[in-house]
This record gives structure tokens, sequence and C-alpha cells, in this order.
């Protein structure tokens, strides 16, 4: 009967501490990566960073991110113009992004018939990257202007592209 027991705690121990060690696992994973080691912004600018989540097959993401800036326009199309330039953090072969621009904006030029403005987020032209969620993506922006992002997943259909007659 002891001996049955004494099983039966060992057991339970061995179970606990399974879990513990997988929540532990869990709760590593999730850290934010080390970013120290990147330059520190020059002033005027501030870094932002993007933290992936892990996924089982990252070869079927990417990323796609863009600069900013929500302001009131009209009803033509606003575009910030600015260019993503991919840097090279030297010595530890991690790449991180500088978004450079002169804060101006191009538009179309239609007739806007009410006249009236409304908020919006116009953006820049955006990049995009492969996922890795070992390292962060790390991208310096001037003050005032922001960096959002989406997920791409790649669909399971595969479509065929159609044979010209000739």
């Amino acid at each position: 009967m002891f001996k049955n027991i004494s099983l039966f705690i060992v057991f339970i121990l061995a179970i606990a501490c399974k879990n513990t060690q997988t929540v532990t696992q869990n709760f590593l994973d999730s850290k934010p990566q080390d970013i120290s080691m990147y330059p520190v912004p020059k002033d005027g600018f501030k870094h932002v960073f993007i933290h992936l989540d892990q996924q089982e097959d990252e070869d079927n993401f990417q990323i796609e991110f863009y600069a900013g800036k929500t302001m009131k326009i009209d009803c033509n199309k606003h575009t910030l113009m600015g260019k993503f330039n991919e840097q090279n953090l030297s010595g530890w072969g991690y790449s991180y992004y500088n978004f450079e621009t002169n804060g101006e904006f191009r538009t179309t030029l239609m007739a806007c018939p009410d006249d009236e403005k409304h908020q919006e987020f116009v953006k820049s032209t955006t990049k995009i990257v492969r996922y890795n969620s070992k390292l962060p993506i790390v991208i310096y922006i001037q003050d005032g202007f922001e960096i959002k992002y989406n997920i791409w997943k790649r669909q399971e259909l595969v479509l065929d592209a159609t044979e010209s007659d000739k």
C-alpha cells in the first residue's frame, strides 16, 4: 500500500514539474528580445520595435510595415513621402531600418465637392520583410510619426498562371 502511494506521489510530482517547465519555457519564449546592441536614436528620432510571436512554419509569413501620421485630410488620396533604408548592425549581422522623410506628403488633386476634412492615418510606401520571431524588427523614425504593420500568411490555395495563346 505504502509503495503504491509513494509511486502515485512521484507520478504527481513528475507531472507538476513538467507543467512548471512548460509554463517557464512559454514565459521565456514570450519575453521581448534583447535590443541593447542597437544604436541610440539621434535627437528628434525614436526607435520602435516589432516583436513577433513564434509560428510553426515562419516561412509561410511575412511582415509588411509602414510609417505614417494621423492627420486631417480632404477627399484626396494622401501618401507620406519617404523610404526605408536597411542598415547592418556592425559586429552582429543584424539589420535595422531607418525611415527617411522630409515630412512632405503627396496627394491627388481631385476637387472635393464638400471640402470636408476627416482624420485618417496617412501612410508611406510599405516595406515587406520575412517573418523571424528570433529577432525584433528595429525601425528608426522621426518624432511625430508612427510605424504600423501587418502580418501576411501564405494561403493554402496555389493557383496556376494562364498560358498565352501566342
